[in-house]
């Protein structure tokens, strides 16, 4: 009993260990977010001469909206609270929570195997606390299997009676599950509560500076860019002048979401840069229906959006028909051509003439051209983008605001503020 008993205080011992490393690594990430890093101490570069910046800046390891402090916060605290609740009511609910624990620290210890792992081989940035943490899983693994032992045949034979209750040759003692439920359940509320604040915290740190430091370098990596020759021709789907200084292409398909969304930011940085932006829209259906650069037909009714489309542009109507389309509902391909042709009514277009364009070879040589161009330039999905030759990876408002008024800038030497 003795044994049992400092297994369970050297698991809390190490569970505190861990909190403290959590905590720390929280509030230097709170930092960076709030742009305010150099307020905070760099205890791994004081301790053990490397800076954890690196590891605490790098959103590789975030997962969910929570950094890897984030979750090393509630991965700890929700343990405590199994150790803490399950010593103090004890009988049947301590035996349940010393088994809760046992598998939440192996399923951390296995974690932190694969982390370990990634460092070890160069795909992640070591950090010391990190490491010690790491060590301190594996540790909490082997200190909850000590404690838990004495209830591992009971869990040998509650396994063997669950199995008997799913596959129903027995029924359920509620008596029996109680304490496991009620456990199990309070500890899992006790995590989500810890996420839902860490994850207010975080929003809420997501400073204006921050999103600007990033959109800086966001840029930076744009103008790095060798550009592409993307070619357009005068007949193409335009807003705006042919000679303007922002020439933006964007290779899109009337079933993708993010096309939908994109086709709104880019129409309204047009009105805001009414004379120095033109937009293009070239077609890239994510269907093998038409498109010989994807691999498999993800959207079933795109090509036939996309020749409508075109066929719409042949009666100078293709930007009411786009908006038009977007908001429709295409994904039944039973509905597809009758919803075509109803948005083909709805903006007034002459239907016999829209269903003979709509079913010409000229017009289905027309997409197939823009997804041959696509493919050219190794475009594997939609929405791209292309501004001045250059793709923009992770477009926002914000990116394109200062992509925009950078180019405008370098073409005539002044700075241009949005029309805002």
């Amino acid at each position: 009993m003795n044994g049992n008993r400092a297994s369970g205080l050297l698991c809390l011992g190490l569970v505190s260990a861990g909190l403290c490393i959590a905590s720390y690594l929280l509030s230097r990430t709170f930092s960076f977010l709030s742009n305010q890093e150099g307020d905070a101490i760099d205890l791994c570069l004081n301790v053990f001469g490397i800076s954890c910046s690196e590891t605490l800046e790098d959103r590789t390891f975030w997962r969910f909206g929570l950094p890897p402090g984030a979750w090393g916060l509630v991965y700890y605290a929700t343990l405590a609270y199994i150790l803490v609740t399950g010593w103090a009511l004890g009988g049947e609910f301590g035996k349940c929570a010393s088994v809760s624990a046992l598998i939440l620290s192996a399923f951390g210890a296995g974690i932190s195997l694969i982390i370990g792992g990634l460092i070890l081989s160069g795909h992640a940035p070591f950090c010391p606390l990190c490491g010690i943490a790491h060590v301190i899983n594996q540790a909490l693994c082997f200190c909850t299997w000590r404690y838990a032992r004495g209830v591992s045949r009971q869990l040998l034979e509650d396994t063997n009676t669950g199995g008997r209750v799913v596959f129903g040759v027995t029924a359920l003692d509620l008596r029996d599950s109680r304490w496991l439920s009620i456990g199990l359940l309070s500890s899992l509320m006790f995590g989500i509560i810890i996420y839902q604040s860490i994850v207010i915290q975080i929003s809420r740190r997501e400073s204006t500076a921050y999103q600007a430091s990033r959109i800086s370098d966001d840029v930076e990596e744009w103008i790095a860019q060798k550009p592409e020759n993307v070619p357009t021709r005068l007949d193409e789907p335009r807003i705006g002048s042919p000679a303007a200084p922002v020439q933006i292409v964007v290779f899109s398909d009337f079933q993708c979401p993010g096309c939908a969304d994109v086709s709104m930011l880019l129409e309204q940085a047009a009105a805001n840069y009414s004379t120095a932006i033109s937009i293009v829209f070239k077609h890239f259906p994510l269907s093998t229906k038409c498109n010989d650069g994807v691999h498999s037909d993800m959207h079933e009714s795109a090509c036939d959006a996309a020749y409508a489309a075109q066929a719409a542009h042949l009666q100078n109507k293709f930007w009411p028909f786009h908006d038009a389309l977007f908001e429709a509902n295409l994904e039944d391909p039973a509905d597809a051509l009758f919803t075509l042709r109803r948005i083909a009514s709805g903006v007034g277009l002459d239907i016999r003439r829209f269903e003979a364009d709509m079913s010409s070879p000229e017009t289905k040589l027309r997409v197939r051209q823009d997804a041959v161009i696509a493919a050219e330039l190794r475009v594997r999905g939609t929405p791209a983008v292309y501004l001045n030759g250059k793709v923009i990876h992770r477009l926002t408002p914000g990116l394109l605001q200062a992509i925009i008024e950078s180019e405008i800038q370098r073409s005539s030497g002044r700075t241009v503020m949005g029309g805002r």
